[in-house]
C-alpha cells in the first residue's frame, strides 16, 4: 500500500433502534412485576389460603409474559453483541424475583453505550473525510 492510499476506514456501528430497546424495556416490567406479585402475593395465598385462582390466573400471565419477554431480551441481546454469558442471565433474569429490574437497567447501558459508539463512529468518519483532499 503506498503513503497515498488511505487505509480502509472501520465498518461504521450501526445504532440499535429505540423500539427494540423499548420493547424490551416494556417486558422486562411487565414479566418482572407480575413475578413479584406471583411469588409474593399468589403462592402464599394457594399455599394458606388453599385457593389457587390467583395462582392460575397470575401464573399464566407471567408465563406468556416470558416467552415474550425472551424473544425481545434475545433480539436485544443479539443487536448488541453481549457475550453469551450475559445473553443468559439476561434470558434468565424473567425467572428471577427483581432480576429483570437489574437486566433492564444492564442491557439500557449496553444500548446508551451502544448509541454513543455508534455517533463516535459517525463523527470519525466525518472528520476523516473532511480533513481528506478533494
Amino acid at each position: 500500500m503506498s503513503s497515498s492510499q488511505a487505509a480502509p476506514a472501520a465498518p461504521v456501528r450501526s445504532p440499535v433502534s429505540r423500539g427494540v430497546l423499548f420493547r424490551y424495556r416494556f417486558m422486562a416490567y411487565f414479566t418482572a412485576v407480575f413475578l413479584l406479585v406471583l411469588v409474593f402475593v399468589a403462592i402464599p395465598i394457594q399455599i394458606w389460603g388453599h385457593d389457587k385462582t390467583l395462582e392460575a390466573i397470575v401464573g399464566q400471565i407471567h408465563g406468556f409474559a416470558y416467552m415474550v419477554y425472551l424473544i425481545c431480551a434475545f433480539e436485544l441481546t443479539v443487536r448488541l453483541r453481549i457475550p453469551l454469558v450475559k445473553l443468559v442471565l439476561v434470558l434468565l433474569a424473567g425467572t428471577v424475583p427483581f432480576g429483570a429490574f437489574f437486566a433492564e437497567r444492564s442491557m439500557t447501558r449496553a444500548w446508551q453505550d451502544n448509541q454513543r459508539a455508534a455517533r463516535e463512529a459517525v463523527e470519525a468518519r466525518q472528520r476523516e473525510r473532511s480533513t481528506q483532499p478533494g
